[in-house]
């Protein structure tokens, strides 16, 4: 039966709202309300609609459209924008989540495996594993040259090793190893991934990979142990050196 005089609808109430938090407010027409609040114990969302008696949809009031059976808006309905909104509350409550821990592309730069045990990153039977992996590496892909001359006039002077009587190749020097893909073998259970190092072709502070990119002796994102500067160090040309 419809009440006569309705000047206004209420759709949810609570006895103690929580003082701690301020309610949020808004209105998209003269006649209509939205209010948000935070409550003790767990967050709920309020909402308020304020419609006068001369407010008509369609020829009916609101609280008619409510009771109508053609029209009447269901509870499951209406929990969606109720729970949209109650993001937006806890939001702008106190109540929102810490940002996510921002993504590094940090890097350990070592010459063994006790070198690389010291860098705390990796545990002692994956830093065993990851020297073993890049010596393999370096055998498979690194460039082979028929005399120690045409090595050096490639890769530079007191860069080259020799692997048998007429073959030579690049030193293998360092190792690399990210850790963002370290953590993320460790999840998949896969072997180290890890880059062998070589000295850099111009002189530069820091090591290459066998696709020439440089992992630089100042990059704030590269942590160099003490031995890997050590080994790079005597092929710095002066104009390139770290001061």
């Amino acid at each position: 039966m419809e009440r006569a005089g309705l000047d206004k609808i209420r759709l949810a109430k609570v006895a103690r709202p929580y003082r701690g938090c301020q309610s949020v407010s808004t209105a998209d027409t003269p006649r209509k309300g939205l209010q948000l609040s935070l409550f003790r114990g767990s967050a709920q969302l309020i909402l308020s609609a304020a419609l006068t008696g001369r407010q008509r949809i369609g020829g009916k009031t609101m609280e008619t459209l409510l009771e109508d059976p053609m029209t009447r808006i269901s509870r499951s309905k209406l929990s969606l924008p109720l729970a949209a909104a109650a993001s937006i509350a806890l939001a702008g409550c106190g109540g929102s989540a810490p940002p996510p821990p921002q993504a590094t592309n940090e890097q350990v730069v070592f010459v063994t495996t006790q070198d690389c045990t010291s860098t705390g990153k990796l545990k002692p039977a994956e830093c065993a594993a990851a020297v073993k992996k890049a010596l393999e590496d370096h055998l498979a892909n690194s460039p082979t040259y028929r005399s120690l001359v045409s090595c050096e006039k490639s890769e530079g002077e007191q860069k080259c090793e020799r692997m048998d009587e007429k073959t030579f190749r690049p030193r293998l020097m360092a190792m690399s190893v990210a850790v963002p893909d370290l953590e993320a073998a460790r999840q998949k259970s896969q072997p180290v991934p890890v880059v062998p190092l070589y000295a850099t072709m111009g002189g530069e502070a820091g090591f290459r990979t066998l696709a020439k990119v440089v992992l630089k002796g100042d990059d704030e994102m590269i942590r160099f142990t003490p031995k890997a500067v050590a080994v790079y160090s005597p092929f710095v040309k002066a104009s390139s050196k770290l001061f």
